[in-house]
């Protein structure tokens, strides 16, 4: 971490208070958005492909932004997956993304016992492997989905879902 704090580019993306860098403010915004529509809606959320189009679901964040740059950042995609989601589909968005924290911090546990388990047979340590790549993948999708992405539809969710069927079925070849 002395590393990052020591290299200019990440230490000036650190600093949350009283910040005029825009990737801080659109990181913060998403949570505002994902707040404001949470307390707006009861909790119910504004509708699938409606983030942005109210104006009124705009936190401040949206305001400081436009005075900076002139135009509003990220309003339609809340500037990562899991803004989105919960702003648009409320208390479901919140269960998916708590889900998704779970089976992303189980990723990591697997692939730990498998790294450290690996067996001496080379048609099970193969799929050992794969399933160790496979996990990394799944774990990757974790900065777009809490940090930055851009909406649903993007390659790496595409990507995820590929990955999460091929590694059930390595999971099998594994267990059988």
């Amino acid at each position: 971490m002395d590393l990052l704090l020591s290299i200019s580019y990440f230490s000036e993306r650190l600093v949350f208070e009283g910040s005029n860098n825009l990737t801080v403010l659109v990181f913060l915004q998403g949570w505002a958005i994902a707040h404001k529509s949470l307390v707006l809606t009861d909790g119910a959320g504004i509708g699938f492909q409606m983030l942005g189009l109210k104006s009124e679901y705009f936190p401040a964040i949206s305001h400081e932004i436009f005075q900076i740059t002139g135009k509003y950042f990220n309003i339609y995609d809340g500037g990562f997956l899991a803004a989105k989601v919960v702003s648009e589909l409320g208390l479901i968005g919140v269960f998916i993304s708590i889900t998704y924290a779970i089976f992303a911090i189980r990723l990591m546990l697997s692939t730990f016992i498998i790294s450290k388990n690996v067996c001496v047979c080379k048609p099970r340590r193969d799929i050992e492997a794969k399933l160790i790549l496979l996990n990394s993948l799944l774990f990757g999708f974790l900065v777009e989905y809490f940090f930055r992405g851009y909406g649903y539809f993007s390659p790496t969710l595409l990507l995820f879902f590929s990955v999460l069927f091929a590694r059930r079925e390595l999971r099998k070849k594994l267990y059988k």
